[in-house]
């Protein structure tokens, strides 16, 4: 009987760097109507150089090691949810920045649970 648990473990790693992608997308798309564009489009960098740059099956290179991809991620989330309480913006904004750090931190807790658990 074939062990099935590295086709799910690739299925998971394709779904959090698609899921990397779409994060680094929304901050690119926050820049047009934002107070602070600097801000989103510095986190939009660092989201789409820390998609497509860890070893993956979307990755463009593979140079970037697991745990500096786990710490920013984890910067991204922070970087978020500071992006979305400071200064004058409107609502929509500061929900989607907060969404957006939510899908992020919602994609860090199913890299961490599912790696332990029986798939």
């Amino acid at each position: 009987m074939k062990d099935e648990k590295p086709l799910k473990t690739k299925r998971l790693g394709l779904f959090h760097q698609l899921a990397d992608y779409v994060v680094a997308l929304g901050f690119l798309i926050l820049i047009s109507r934002s107070a602070y564009p600097y801000i989103l489009g510095a986190l939009g960098f660092i989201a789409l150089f820390n998609s497509s740059t860890t070893p993956g099956p979307l990755s463009a290179y593979r140079i970037m090691p697991r745990k500096l991809h786990n710490a920013l991620d984890l910067a991204l989330v922070l970087g978020a949810l500071i992006a979305g309480s400071i200064g004058s913006q409107s609502v929509s904004n500061r929900s989607s920045l907060f969404a957006l750090a939510i899908l992020q931190g919602f994609i860090i807790y199913l890299a961490r649970v599912t790696k332990h658990a029986r798939l």
